[in-house]
């Protein structure tokens, strides 16, 4: 083998090597490659994942949230039903008596409600731990009267809560959220008005009273609702299962205001 072609020979071993190395190096960097993309895989993956079961895990919270809802308003429904037939009987009993004795038993219940009637209530929501707020007895305009009305006003209310609970009030929500400041004085009362007000006195579909309240609500608001009416009553129990569906804490008044 000549000078020449002992260079030629060297020439093409080391592209050889190089060649090799060059493939060596790309295999590693395929494999690398790979290993990258298996990896991106397998983390998307875990992340649909957990996204698939968190939207689960929430369509399992909210149909639970409807059933209870459901089963509630079911209640309501049958014990509505029951006290309007109770009613209705009690009703037809009433215009089958003489005129005078009608009259008479009117007078006599309308004397017996004026001190008796939520007696139970107002006992059973002491032992479940509400708080128990004094709202008036005659529900009356306090800026409208004088100071020592208005006292009186409370005061009744107080002695009645305060026998039946043996605690009396210690927080007043005045009637139509009028309120004077000279009361504070005279009442050691600490009042509680409201931040959300979704007029349920003037409409009774539920959802309308939903939407009011959920559309404004922030956290540590009051929210203001009247349970006499039976939409209200659907209403305040399908918020406070979407308030704590979307995290909120339901607190009574007094651990809010003490925050």
């Amino acid at each position: 083998m000549n000078g020449i072609e002992k260079i030629s020979a060297r020439i093409l071993a080391d592209a050889e090597t190089e060649a090799a190395a060059i493939r060596a190096q790309a295999g590693e960097k395929a494999a690398q490659l790979r290993a990258d993309y298996d990896r991106r895989i397998e983390l998307e993956q875990q992340r649909l994942t957990a996204e698939a079961q968190a939207e689960a895990d929430k369509q399992l919270e909210r149909d639970q949230g409807a059933a209870r809802m459901a089963a509630r308003r079911q209640l309501l429904e049958t014990k509505q039903s029951l006290v309007d037939a109770a009613f209705r009987q009690a009703e037809q009993q009433l215009l089958s008596l003489p005129t005078a004795e009608y009259t008479k038993l009117c007078a006599q219940l309308a004397a017996r409600a004026s001190a008796s009637g939520s007696e139970e209530l107002i006992r059973r929501m002491a032992d479940e731990g509400h708080v128990i707020g004094n709202h008036t007895y005659s529900h009356i305009k306090l800026s409208g009267i004088t100071d020592a009305e208005a006292c009186g006003e409370v005061q009744k209310t107080d002695t009645l809560v305060r026998e039946l609970t043996g605690s009396g009030t210690e927080f007043i929500r005045p009637p139509f959220g009028s309120w004077k400041k000279t009361l504070e004085c005279e009442l050691e009362m600490i009042p509680v008005l409201w931040d959300v007000d979704p007029l349920d006195w003037t409409t009774k579909n539920t959802g309308v009273i939903v939407q009011r309240v959920l559309e404004d609500v922030e956290p540590g608001d009051i929210i203001l609702l009247h349970d006499f009416y039976g939409s209200s009553v659907d209403a305040a129990l399908e918020i406070a299962d979407q308030l704590l569906a979307q995290g909120y804490e339901l607190v009574t008044v007094d651990e809010l205001i003490l925050i």
